[in-house]
This record gives structure tokens, C-alpha cells and sequence, in this order.
């Protein structure tokens, strides 16, 4: 039952929506954060063993730096993009009204 309301809801939503940009950008941006920034700057500070002052200093600087990037590149590729959202937004509300 559950799967089939999920593949309605999309089926209906994938009539109006017709550009996954926005979306892809958004998903690519929290793999990068992830796998490239948090995931082995994580791993650097709990499971390597490591003491210095420089490691620390380091992986700490890789988890900011990566964080950093893609909230720059969220905002640098999706402000275009939301007054095209927005007005989905606007007629997708209208159509339920």
C-alpha cells in the first residue's frame, strides 16, 4: 500500500516538474560534504590514533573547509534557480487550491 501512494505522489509530481537541476545540485553537494569532508576528517580524528596538535588542526580544517564549499556552492548554483522554484511552488499551490 505504502509503495503504491510513494508512486503516485511521484508519478503526479514528475508532470509538473520538468528540470532536476536544483536537485542534483543538492545531493552532490551533501556526497562531497560527506564523502570528501566529514567522513575522512572523522575518521583522522578518532580512528587513526593520532596526537599532535597539527593532525587535529588539520582534519578539523578538512571537515570546515568541505562544509564551507558547499554551502558557497549551494548558494552560488540555486540562486538562479529559486525564483524558478518559487514559482512552481506558486503553481503547485494553486493547482490544490
Amino acid at each position: 500500500m505504502r509503495t503504491g501512494v510513494i508512486v503516485l505522489v511521484v508519478t503526479i509530481c514528475s508532470l509538473w516538474v520538468r528540470e532536476l537541476g536544483p536537485l542534483n545540485a543538492i545531493i552532490g553537494g551533501m556526497q562531497v560534504v560527506s564523502y570528501i569532508g566529514v567522513l575522512p576528517g572523522v575518521c583522522g580524528l578518532f580512528l587513526l590514533d593520532r596526537t599532535s596538535i597539527i593532525w587535529r588542526a588539520a582534519m578539523l580544517g578538512l571537515i570546515v573547509f568541505a562544509v564551507v564549499a558547499c554551502i558557497v556552492a549551494f548558494f552560488e548554483y540555486l540562486e538562479p534557480h529559486a525564483r524558478a522554484c518559487s514559482k512552481l511552488f506558486v503553481v503547485m499551490a494553486q493547482l490544490s487550491a
